[in-house]
């Protein structure tokens, strides 16, 4: 399967050393507050990237997305039980992985 173009530049940008921040949009405000310069570029980059995925959203909800949709997927259709029967299955496996574990520790 081919590779999307971003995704190549995305490869070529990171292997130059231009990796994102490692700040949280709010950890950006905070630095800026504390007079760190350079979060003024991140915050360039925070919004430079929201417009371009703005911009390119309808282009991945036509292309990529679609490859991937395989409708309504859950446990009882996986396994062809039904909801109450499989409700009633997760409830046991989910106390019973929590019993072992209480008697782990």
């Amino acid at each position: 399967m081919p590779t999307l173009p971003v995704a190549q530049l995305l490869v070529q940008a990171t292997s130059m050393g231009l990796e994102p921040p490692a700040w949280s949009p709010y950890a950006v405000g905070a630095a800026l507050g504390q007079g760190n310069w350079d979060a003024l570029a991140v915050i360039a980059g925070l919004l430079a990237g929201s417009y371009l995925f703005a911009e390119c959203s309808g282009w991945i909800r036509r292309h990529p997305r679609r490859r991937g949709d395989l409708g309504e997927i859950s446990i009882a259709r996986i396994f062809r039980l039904g909801e109450s029967t499989t409700v009633v299955v997760l409830a046991v496996v989910l106390v019973s992985f929590l019993v072992i574990l209480e008697l782990q520790t």
